[in-house]
This record gives C-alpha cells, structure tokens and sequence, in this order.
C-alpha cells in the first residue's frame, strides 16, 4: 500500500518536477504535491503539514540555500532535500553544513526513495528527542519545585570522579544551619554532621554492600551544637559496570518522634520496675503468711478446732493463688534468660510433674486430666523453672475455664529436630474475633469471665513470653461453646 507523502517542489522545470513525483511513486509513495517557482509562493506554501521539501539548487529568481535560509527562518522542521543537474562538492557539503537533509543529482534520481524515507526517519527521531527534551525539563521543573519546597533534606552526592554534593535542597539550612553553599563547599559536611557515636553505623552502611533502597536513622549536630534524629533513605546511583558513582537520599528529621518514643520507653521501664518492686515486696509478707498457715495446719502450734482448720485451708488455698500470680508477674516483667540457668533438660519429665502438681485441682473442679508421653526423655535446652511456669499456667487456664465433667487432655509429640506439647479442654471456648489478642498482657476476652474466673489475664502471656525467649513459638485453636487447645513448640535437643 502507497505510503501518503506531502510534497512541497521548487523547481522551474515541470518535466524535471514530473521525474521526482515518477521516482517517489516508484518508492511506494503516494504522492501530494505543489510545484512553486517563486519565493513568493514558496513562502505561501510553507505549512508544517508538509513531510518533505524537493528544492532545485538554481532558480531563476532565487535559490535552495535561499530557500532552506527561509525555511529555518519560519521555525519548521521540513526535511529539505536539494536536487540539481550538476552541483560541486564544495556547493553540497555547504548545503548540508547550511541544513539540508541530503542533495541528488537529477540524472540520478534512483536515489530518491531511499533519501525521503531516511529523511522523514530523521525527522521523527528529532521530534521525539524534541519531546523528550521538553518532557524531562518539565520533570525536572517539577523535581526543583518538589524539592526547594519541601520539609524533607533532599540530596545527591557524588563519588565519581571527585567526591561532592551536586545538590541540597533548601531545608539543609533549617534543618541542619548549614547553607547548601556550604555543603558543596565541603565535601565532608555530611560527615561532619553526624553524631560521634553515629560514624561508625555510617561508615559500617558506606562500605556494605548498598540495597536498592537502603534506610538508617542518624543524630546530626547541628550548626548551633543542638542535636536531631534523623530518619534517612538512600538509593544508589551506578554506571553501567553496575559501580556506584553517587547517592541521592532524603532525610526527614524525627526528632520529636524519637522524643516521643524514649518517653514512652521510660515510662513502660519505670512501670515494669514499680511492678517487680512490688512483687518482690509482697513476696516476703506471704512466704511468712504461708508459713504460718503451714503450721497451723500442721498442729505445730497447737490443736486447732474443726471449722477454724477449714478456714485455714481455704486461706491457705487462696494465698497460694496469690504467690502465683506475683510469681507471674516477677517472670513477665524480669524476663532475662541470660541471666538464669539454661541446662540440658527433660521435657517430657517436665510436663509429668506439672500434670501430677494439677491432678487434686483437675479432680476437685470434676474434671479428668490424662497425659499422653512418648517413650523415653524428649530433651531440649532451658531454663527448668521458667518451662515449668509456662506448663502450669496453660493447665491452670485449662481447668479454669472447664466445666464439670469435662475433659483435658496433655499431649507430647516430638520429630527429629522439635517437640511439641498441647493442652487440650472441653471448655467454654474463645471467639474467633479475641483469639488472636489472648497473648497479650492483662487481657481478658470478656469482663464478666473475669468475675466468674478470676485472675489478672497474665497467665498466657507469661506462657509466650517464657516460651518465645527459649526461641520456640505458641499457638492457640479454639471453637466457642466447645473448647481450646494451646500449644507450644521448642527445637530437640538428640
């Protein structure tokens, strides 16, 4: 299919002119064509419609370089191509130094397929290079406005082939009192900025190998001596043997959310303090409540009536209660592995002596407590007081919330490089919409449970936090009305 082609000829000859239109349809175009002869009309029909210019090197009146002067003049871009009966060297490389796409010779005008396409071809790549041009300024207009209007300290800095900032947004002065000026005056501000106790991160992220996108928090000093956090994001920029040459990075002053932040940390240290100082406080007026009601209860300070011994039993149960729950709370809040015996131990013995410890309560509250053991010792790596606190709690959570007649059961199952352990009941259940928040500190899935069954909602969070510093994981399962299993996994020892 002819391809359409807008043609303006300069040429006072028609026969010749007729020649050219033979040529372009023999290349497969179709031709549209206006022959002109004078500047006057060539001025006239000079439309940016036009794909291509035919233009004989000597009129009469005027002549190409004339014309292609005028062309220029206008501001189109036309591909203009000359075309005479004999031209010098000299006369065509002035023409294509003045502009002219090509030049031909009349009695070779096989040529001229080829030179119009490879023209038009040229054409289109100047205008997309043209819009490129247009498009990355406008870019780059929007970038510079972004960046000299914005909080955040926008930067790109070089490593290649001198080290130097290339630019710093406007907000390096309130952030940091140094002009940009000065960051490109030296070379090492950057660096300088940076807190004493900071270099060594940054150097450590300066000679690691960089991420795409790579994002750190540092203190600066300031020009007046004030410090400020800053939360950084960096990207690398590479040639193409894939070497850094630069970095461009944003940083954002946090400040005030660091602040913030230490706040928060120091109130939650001054409350997990308050909270072990007062466990440790009651710790000693119950060991001796305890004690005494032990030899009471023992008749070691004489015979005591019937019902003065029930009531002995009955203080005696609930300041039991009351030692395990400030027990809880000593673990919760003075966690530290590092500092408590880790030994070889076995599990399974374990769970066998917390089991046998619950069978009265299990039995007095109508429930039946089984245990499921493999053969032989399932050994892991722990501390065995803290192991033993995380099993009592999940059987007292058992039998808490069972009814009479139910039924809890106490699996241990091991593979070649974990072990496993599950407490299963038939109790009241959780909704599906509270389970994943029952790990948390003193929560409880509903109020009135709290009233009906006691405690404080620190009992399977002491289990997680127990079971998570000896590198395991814990799971619950539960179906409302029907009952729960939870469960915990630690790695094997062979």
């Amino acid at each position: 299919m002819a391809t359409s082609l807008s043609v303006l000829i300069l040429e006072d000859r028609e026969a010749d002119a007729e020649l050219m239109l033979h040529e372009l349809r023999r290349a497969g175009f179709k031709p549209r064509w206006q022959r002109v002869e004078t500047e006057q009309d060539y001025l006239a029909h000079l439309t940016p419609t036009l794909d291509v210019i035919l233009a004989d090197y000597t009129l009469p009146q005027f002549d190409a370089l004339r014309a292609l002067h005028l062309l220029q003049k206008c501001g189109l871009d036309i591909p203009f191509i000359v075309i005479t009966g004999s031209i010098s060297e000299e006369v065509a490389v002035e023409c294509m130094k003045q502009g002219a796409a090509d030049y031909l010779l009349k009695d070779r005008l096989a040529r001229l397929g080829p030179a119009v396409t490879q023209a038009i071809r040229q054409r289109r790549l100047r205008e997309e290079k043209r819009r490129a041009e247009v498009a990355l300024r406008e870019s780059e207009a929007r970038f510079r406005r972004l960046a000299e209007n914005a909080v955040d300290l926008i930067y790109r800095y070089r490593f290649v082939p001198t080290r130097g900032f290339e630019y710093v947004s406007p907000a390096a002065t309130a952030m940091t009192g140094y002009t940009p000026e000065e960051h490109y005056a030296d070379p090492d501000l950057g660096f300088k900025l940076v807190h004493p106790d900071d270099r060594p991160l940054l150097e450590a992220l300066m000679q690691a190998p960089m991420e795409v996108n790579t994002s750190f928090t540092l203190r600066w000093i300031r020009k007046d001596g004030t410090v400020l956090w800053t939360d950084h994001r960096i990207v690398p920029v590479r040639d193409e043997a894939g070497n850094i040459v630069a970095i461009e990075g944003i940083a954002r002053d946090i400040t005030d959310q660091m602040r913030a932040r230490m706040q928060l940390e120091e109130v939650a240290r001054l409350k997990d303090q308050m909270i072990q100082n007062i466990s440790h406080e009651l710790r000693m007026p119950l060991t001796i409540i305890k004690g005494y009601l032990g030899l009471l209860l023992e008749g070691a300070l004489g015979e005591v009536p019937d019902a003065v011994y029930e009531a002995l039993k009955t203080l005696n149960r609930r300041t039991e209660e009351i030692v395990a729950i400030v027990d809880r709370i000593t673990t919760l809040y003075g966690l530290r592995l590092s500092g408590l015996p880790i030994e070889r131990l076995s599990l399974s013995e374990l769970v066998r002596r917390a089991v046998a410890l619950r069978l009265d309560a299990a039995k007095q509250a109508g429930l039946v407590l089984e245990l499921d053991l493999p053969d032989g010792d399932v050994l892991v790596e722990g501390n065995a007081e803290q192991l033993a606190q995380a099993l009592d709690c999940l059987l007292d959570n058992a039998i808490k919330f069972s009814l009479s007649g139910g039924h809890i059961a106490v699996c241990l199952n091991r593979t070649e490089d974990m072990v496993t352990v599950e407490v299963t009941d038939t109790g009241i259940g959780i909704p599906a919409d509270k389970l994943e928040h029952i790990w948390e500190r003193f929560y409880q899935v509903d109020g009135s449970t709290t009233r009906r069954y006691g405690g404080l909602g620190l009992g399977l969070a002491l289990v997680k936090d127990v079971i998570e510093a000896h590198g395991g994981t814990v799971w619950a399962e539960s179906t409302e009305g029907q009952g729960s299993t939870f469960g915990f996994a630690l790695r094997r020892l062979r």
